[in-house]
């Protein structure tokens, strides 16, 4: 059997995460009952580490992947400490006013996900999780706009 690394982890997330995802974001919608519904995300609008030409055909995404990796050997014995960031990117048109509450409730769907679930995956590792703060960029490629909220993970494997 291979021994649990980076690929592993990255997999166990995205399993989990399209998974549970759009019943997640259903429950949100339900929840406030309000005109800020969440858009779900189809499962091949996921995106690791990669913002290709593909992923402009898709109002809502997942981007993530790994954004810091802290390796200590001893003698032998590693420990690799993996920060991972895992974002819900939507395409802005400037036509929605209250696009930070759909961005707010979206970060909530991620963390409600990994900390809900994460732990019956049963592999053994243990995730930090931080919520990040929206971010705002262009697509140079055609001019389109977007804005992404998601989560930070930091997970150590011996």
């Amino acid at each position: 059997m291979a021994r649990y690394g980076l690929e592993e982890l990255l997999n166990d997330l995205e399993t989990i995460i399209k998974a549970n995802l759009n019943t997640k974001i259903a429950s949100i919608n339900t929840e406030y009952d309000d005109d800020y519904n969440l858009e779900t995300v189809r499962d091949e609008a996921y995106f690791l580490q990669t913002l290709d030409q593909q992923f402009s055909n898709y109002p809502t995404s997942i981007l993530y992947g790994v954004t810091n990796i802290d390796s200590i050997s001893n003698a032998g014995n590693s420990v690799d400490t993996f920060t991972i960031e895992i974002n819900i990117v939507i395409t802005d048109t400037g036509q929605n006013v209250n696009i930070a509450k759909k961005l707010y409730r979206y970060s909530r769907v991620l963390k409600e996900i990994i900390e809900e679930k994460w732990a019956s995956a049963n592999n053994g590792i243990k995730l930090n999780i931080k919520s990040l703060i929206p971010i705002y960029f262009e697509d140079a490629n055609n001019s389109s706009f977007y804005r992404a909220i998601g989560i930070e993970l930091v997970a150590s494997i011996a």
